[in-house]
Order: C-alpha cells, then structure tokens, then sequence
C-alpha cells in the first residue's frame, strides 16, 4: 500500500501525544499540524476535561429546536379546532390556547394545514361521530374545507368513539317511525 489513509480522530490523538511529549515550540508546534492555535486550544481542552473520549466526532445538531411544539399542545390544538359543529381556524384556536403558549396563527396554520399538491383546492374528510340525543343518535359525517389536514396531526390524536348498542337503536327507530 502506497499511501496511508488516517481519520480525524486519530490525526486528534496524535496531536496530543506530540503535545504531551513537549518537543516543539507552540507557533512551530501549530504549523506543522497545519491548524489554527484557536483549534489547537480547543483540542487540547477538550483532552485535558474529557480524556480521549473528548477527541470524538460530535453531532453539529442544535441542542434545542426552537419551533418545536409539545405533543400535548397539539393535541389541545386539534380538540379546539374540532370541538364545534363548525371547524375553526387557527385565529380562533390561538386565544382558546393554553396560557403562556408561544405559539403563533402562522405556526398553527404551518402545523394543522398543508396545502394541496399543485396549488389545487385540497379536500379533507373527517369523519366523526356526533352524540346529539344521548348514545342511540350518533351518525357521521363529511367535512370539507380549502386546506387539507395534516395526516400525522390525526394520527397524533385519539378520538374518543362511543359504545353504541345497534340493536337497540335500530329496535327504537323502527318503533319511532311507525
């Protein structure tokens, strides 16, 4: 094998080892590793508060996404929406919010609508059962509206469905109609 392939992490290590041994002056020390002091320091830090373990590839992902939301937040969100005959928008769900929420109309458009593919008008079914006289009325129903929802916004939230004995509603329409 001609050439030798070494990673940055041993190239680390062998910084440090020579920066241990103490045979070179700093300025040529830096210039013969063909890095900054800045990132020099910053190694040998790493190595004297971590060990060999600090010398490690680390993650460049932030340590917080600021538009992140709580799950339970969004849940909040699509009951409020949900919760009348008439689907509110996201002007109306933000007052009714949890207080101290920071959230935004436009996040909550941003996370409970998705446009239709080519600028086409999306549609939306929902289906959901309304209890309007006690257990025995209970039908569903199509809702439609420009924007269609996020699938993995319903997929989030559990809808509660009620126990309904068919029978018994069926026995009681028959009896109603006649």
């Amino acid at each position: 094998m001609p050439w030798l392939e070494t990673d940055p992490v041993t190239e680390r290590k062998r910084f440090i080892m020579e920066w241990l041994s103490g045979e070179f002056a700093v300025a040529e020390f830096y210039r013969h590793h063909e890095i900054s002091r800045k990132t020099g320091y910053k190694w040998i830090a790493r190595y004297e508060r971590e060990g060999p373990e600090g010398l490690e590839d680390r993650s460049k992902r932030p340590g917080n996404c600021p538009g992140a939301v709580e799950p339970d937040l969004i849940e909040e969100a699509i009951r409020i929406r949900y919760s009348r005959r008439q689907i509110l928008g996201a002007r109306k769900v933000r007052p009714r919010l949890v207080e101290g929420s920071s959230w935004t109309v436009r996040d909550l458009c941003r996370f409970l609508f998705d446009p239709a593919p080519d600028g086409r008008i999306g549609v939306s079914v929902f289906y959901a059962w309304i209890d309007a006289r006690g257990y025995r009325d209970a039908w569903d129903y199509t809702v439609r509206f420009k924007q269609k929802l996020r699938q993995d916004a319903l997929d989030k939230v559990e809808l509660e469905v009620p126990e309904i004995d068919w029978d018994a509603w069926h026995v009681e329409c028959a009896s109603a109609s006649s």
